[in-house]
């Protein structure tokens, strides 16, 4: 049944009960597989539809996820560099501050 649609099943049951010439069985049947077929289509489709959305914004917030850890590590390198530069600043005003006395 894998590849086989909604509609090609519906398809392939109406012919097969036509051709069991089951009677009133087949003129009972015939209508509810008409039924099904169109049941199953719009099924197909919505969840399809919302499948691939589902999967798309899925693929958006890993992407939005790999620029944000991106910009942190940047974020996360200033900081290590700022504080190295205050470091230096703290040495050379307290080596200033001690030649002044």
């Amino acid at each position: 049944m894998i590849g086989i649609s909604g509609a090609e099943v519906a398809t392939n049951a109406t012919e097969l009960l036509q051709q069991a010439n089951l009677g009133d069985a087949a003129t009972i049947l015939v209508p509810i597989a008409d039924k099904l077929q169109m049941i199953t289509d719009i099924l197909q489709l919505f969840l399809g539809g919302v499948f691939g959305a589902y999967l798309l914004f899925l693929i958006l917030k890993w992407l939005s996820g790999k620029k944000l850890n991106k910009n942190i590590k940047n974020i996360k390198l200033d900081i290590e560099e700022i504080k190295k530069d205050l470091e230096i600043i703290k040495k050379n005003t307290q080596k200033s501050n001690k030649k002044k006395k």
